[in-house]
């Protein structure tokens, strides 16, 4: 059985959820953001490191990128670097995400995010959170978001691809549900779509589940989503797609579910309580 202490290490596997622009459409605000919130909050506890939203029915992207950027932000940074939006108006009532990059002023982690406020001959002034602001060696952008990192006395920029643990997740908008998943079949992401028509997971499934990733040599798992209106199978339709040829599986996660409906975000957080058993 795996286990592991807190801040977790990265999963070995890449984890990503995809979902329509279209899924919180029909919700008013507040709801909308503390639906958005929880959908944030399930990729975060199981250690989705990408979250992508393909365009459906014209919604943009924005409205679901907005708030989940927003969150993924630490809170000491989101004054400075998240511009005010209407989208944003309730994000302070929300829960936050209190992944391991969100550290407080006693956590004691090499890595820290932090803003650059200026710079000069190779060295730039970051708010990591701190009660006042560090020198780090390494050139950036005024304004931007980085990484920085402590060695002995000394912070240096860093890439947030070289942190251990889990760091949080990026937010990736595409044009449709197709063009999606080309992408990550060119990264070589295995793609598991989930729907109430797929096949039913069972144990044996599981258990041939991480063999299935090892043999194919798969950088990552994409977990597709439909909306609370139309499945994956609609959604393909109208892009003149077949979800069965487009996926390596398509699942049912949620077998027997006592509810007329699952919402999106709900499907998300039992699809991945499921993987998260199997695949690291």
């Amino acid at each position: 059985m795996l286990t592991c202490a807190y801040p977790p290490r990265k999963p070995t596997y890449t984890r990503a959820v995809a979902l329509p622009s279209s899924n919180f459409s029909n919700l008013p605000e507040p709801a909308k953001t503390f639906h958005i919130a929880l959908l944030a909050r399930a990729a975060a506890i199981f250690r989705v490191e990408e979250l992508a939203v393909y365009v459906h029915e014209s919604y943009p992207c924005d409205a679901i990128k907005d708030v989940v950027e927003a969150l993924e932000t630490p809170q000491y940074l989101r004054r400075k670097i998240i511009p005010k939006k209407p989208s944003l108006k309730y994000i302070g009532l929300v829960p936050p995400l209190a992944i391991p990059s969100h550290q407080l002023k006693n956590d004691d982690l090499i890595y820290r995010e932090g803003v650059i406020l200026a710079k000069k001959e190779g060295r730039v002034l970051v708010d990591i959170g701190l009660d006042k602001p560090v020198l780090a060696v390494g050139e950036g952008k005024i304004g931007s978001r980085v990484t920085v990192k402590r060695v002995g006395d000394a912070w240096f920029l860093a890439s947030s691809s070289e942190v251990e643990v889990y760091w949080g997740f990026k937010v990736i908008c595409f044009q449709g549900m197709r063009p999606l998943v080309e992408h990550y079949k060119r990264r070589n992401f295995m793609i598991i779509a989930t729907s109430r028509r797929g096949r039913t997971v069972d144990l044996a499934f599981l258990k041939a589940l991480t063999s299935e990733v090892e043999e194919r040599e798969a950088k990552g798992v994409l977990l597709l989503f439909g909306s609370w209106k139309k499945g994956v199978y609609e959604i393909g339709k109208e892009e003149n797609a077949n979800i069965d040829e487009l996926a390596d599986f398509v699942l049912n996660t949620i077998p027997c579910q006592g509810t007329r409906t699952v919402r999106t975000e709900e499907a998300v957080l039992a699809t991945l309580s499921l993987l998260n058993l199997v695949l690291d």
